[in-house]
């Protein structure tokens, strides 16, 4: 911070993930931007602004969007992932005041470890720590790129199994849905087993995505080791940058933890929630706690006009009481940050 504030500008790092997961509809609705990434890109901006006015220098905030880094093991995919990435763009420097301290989006870069070390993490990655980290990767691999594009992830072959639903009347995102939720609890397996009809079938396509959550855990957490943030710093202009982390490390009590969707959110990223505003109170939530509040929610759209082009989603931007009729009002009046 010291050397920093001897410059003319202060430049701020922070590492902050890929586009969002619908996991069936468990999490989001898709891919697109919402009113989540539009608070916490505000968040951003507001600690620009007030580092700005502190220290009367130019303030940057790089985010470090992280495609790249982890595509193999996750099967991000690249063009949803860019889109995203546009809109995040468009908002960040819809926000910036002077345009000048603004939020920078930077890519991560490719992981350039190489095979053969990558390869010799991965085979002494801790089962333990493959088993307490394999429910997260489940979530967070993009199964719609896989099973839209039929790619067959670590050599493993999309079973027939799936094409079999396929065929059957099932969607793909049923097939997320089924699978996802019968791995985090096995309670589920019986009414999805009577659903397909086929105990084989069920479980072939069941194990095909444990089998492939574990490879992609043991990649995950081998690049996660290796491919590290303060590599890509040292590599490029953020050497004098001061990190900034997405989520509070029990370890690094030195990088201060910045939460984008306010205290209330925590740990959590927009990547994983969609914005629900009720009870005169911005909530960032999953569609399937959204489902257990058991209400009745509208759906808002962004006008096309509100952002530039480039920006358009066919997602609903956030989500009201179905009776306010004074949902915009009450919005504009919410307290940002904390």
């Amino acid at each position: 911070m010291f050397y920093s504030l001897k410059n003319n500008k202060i430049k701020l790092v922070i590492g902050w993930g890929q586009a969002k997961r619908s996991c069936g509809n468990l999490k989001t609705n898709g891919y697109g931007v919402d009113f989540s990434e539009f608070y916490s890109l505000s968040v951003l901006q507001i600690i620009i602004e007030s580092i700005k006015l502190i220290s009367n220098k130019k303030v940057n905030v790089v985010v470090l969007t992280g495609g790249d880094r982890f595509s193999s093991a996750l099967f991000v995919n690249q063009k949803e992932n860019n889109k995203y990435d546009n809109q995040r763009k468009i908002i960040a420097d819809m926000l910036s005041i002077d345009g000048i301290s603004k939020i920078i989006l930077m890519p991560y870069g490719e992981n350039n470890v190489p095979l053969d070390d990558l390869n010799l993490f991965i085979n002494n990655i801790p089962e333990i720590d493959v088993m307490d980290n394999i429910k997260t990767i489940l979530l967070n691999i993009d199964w719609i790129n896989i099973l839209s594009n039929n790619i067959s992830p670590h050599n493993i072959c999309i079973p027939d199994g799936v094409r079999y639903l396929l065929n059957n009347g099932w969607s793909i995102n049923d097939i997320i849905l089924m699978s996802i939720t019968s791995i985090l609890d096995e309670s589920n397996s019986e009414f999805w087993i009577k659903r397909v009809g086929n105990k084989v079938i069920f479980n072939e396509v069941v194990d095909f995505f444990y089998l492939v959550s574990i490879f992609s855990t043991k990649i995950y957490l081998s690049i996660h080791l290796m491919n590290k943030i303060e590599k890509v710093m040292s590599r490029t202009n953020l050497s004098d940058a001061i990190r900034l982390t997405v989520h509070t490390k029990k370890d690094r009590n030195d990088i201060p933890s910045i939460y984008l969707l306010g205290r209330d959110g925590g740990n959590r990223l927009s990547q994983h929630t969609c914005a629900v505003f009720y009870d005169k109170k911005l909530h960032f939530l999953t569609k399937l706690e959204m489902l257990l509040l058991n209400k009745e929610f509208k759906e808002v759209y962004v006008h096309d006009s509100l952002f530039k082009e480039g920006f358009k989603s066919d997602q609903p931007f956030i989500y009201v009481d179905k009776e306010s009729e004074s949902y915009l009002e009450d919005i504009s009046k919410y307290r940002f940050f904390y």
